[in-house]
């Protein structure tokens, strides 16, 4: 059964009964199966299952031009994926506060974070405070292009990971990638990490990390002439989500 709606929904599976105030997805049956929850809500609960949050994405720098000095262009770069925190076989019991962590919209502040209750948390991945340079958080994102004419090219953002870091049964579920960097005058840009994370703009804007990933946002590249230069914006971050899971082996 899969369900994405916003209306109190109820299960039961594999001993676990649940009801959620959020969108959502339901998949599975009653020996095996999981939720992807999507937005924020009331998580009504009792069994035992397995939890993975992924905070919000960082967003990605603007690109950076001087008129007349296309040897100072630099491209921005990437936000990276947000935090995730895997916890296993949690007996939950009650009625739990769900935030799911927006990505962020603000050079320099990190993404939100994902909560349920306030025993388990999430952060968001960091952005760049500064022009061209990478960030480190879960993973490292991608630096923009630098240097003008002879300068180098962006670097691409680490790709992400996936659930419980199971790649069996939850492989199409990869995130927390992290933010490529933009391109400058003359050097390229450099795509973000899969799972989500967004590609440096090229002459563009940073593309925006995917929603429900914690990816990281691109940086923005640079566009114009040496006399009437465009900087680019740098993308947002994407939105956390919860999985939980029951019967699976992820000991």
């Amino acid at each position: 059964m899969r369900m994405s709606r916003r209306a109190v929904l109820h299960g039961i599976g594999g001993g676990v009964d649940y009801s959620y105030t959020g969108t959502y997805d339901s998949y599975g049956d009653a020996s095996q199966g999981y939720l992807v929850l999507k937005t924020s809500g009331t998580l009504s609960i009792k069994g035992k299952v397995d939890l993975c949050l992924v905070g919000g994405g960082g967003k990605g720098y603007n690109g950076y031009t001087v008129a007349g000095s296309v040897s100072s262009w630099q491209g921005g770069g990437g936000g990276a994926g947000g935090f995730v925190e895997n916890h296993l076989a949690q007996a939950l019991n009650g009625d739990f506060a769900v935030t799911i962590g927006a990505g962020s919209t603000v050079q320099g502040s990190a993404g939100g974070q994902t909560k349920i209750g306030t025993s388990y948390t999430a952060n968001g991945g960091n952005s760049p405070a500064a022009r061209q340079v990478s960030v480190t958080g879960r993973g490292t994102s991608g630096e923009g292009a630098n240097g003008g004419y002879s300068g180098t090219d962006a670097t691409p953002g680490e790709d992400g990971v996936f659930p419980w870091n199971d790649t069996v049964n939850f492989a199409s579920y990869r995130v927390s990638g992290c933010g490529g960097g933009g391109n400058n005058f003359s050097n390229d840009s450099a795509p973000g990490g899969a799972g989500g994370g967004g590609d440096g703009g090229y002459r563009t804007d940073g593309e925006a990390g995917t929603v429900n990933t914690g990816g990281g946002g691109g940086g923005g590249g640079t566009y114009g002439s040496s006399s009437s230069p465009s900087p680019k914006s740098g993308g947002n971050g994407g939105s956390g989500v919860v999985f939980i899971c029951w019967g699976y082996n992820h000991s």
